[in-house]
């Protein structure tokens, strides 16, 4: 009898032990599972951080074309307002020389008159 109980013992130890190992083994697949997905989280987060980086310095590129394009134009536009100034001035001074040359021509025609 007692060598009955003893086997009976021995079988659900047998029975408890490969359960054990079974529910390891399965907690093992998890883990790699686990560390496998975590793997491909990780290289797609770095990828996604590369796509990122790479678009801000594209856009950082960008702005700094539109600054230079911007400077470029602020540039062109004060040359065009000097020019544009300059221009008023000599056309005043020949409006004046014109005036004394109008005058001038008068005083000529009067003094052939005479």
């Amino acid at each position: 009898k007692v060598q009955q109980e003893l086997d009976s013992t021995n079988a659900k130890y047998r029975e408890f032990q490969l359960q054990a190992e079974s529910t390891v083994r399965q907690l093992q697949d998890s883990l790699m599972a686990a560390e496998s997905q975590a793997r491909g989280s990780t290289e797609a987060s770095g990828k996604l951080m590369d796509e990122l980086r790479r678009d801000r310095e594209t856009m950082a590129a960008q702005l700094e074309a539109e600054k230079t394009k911007s400077t470029t134009w602020e540039r062109e536009v004060q040359d065009a307002r000097v020019q544009l100034s300059d221009s008023e001035t000599m056309t005043a001074e020949l409006q004046t020389r014109n005036a004394s040359l109008a005058q001038q021509s008068g005083e000529l025609r009067a003094q052939l008159d005479v």
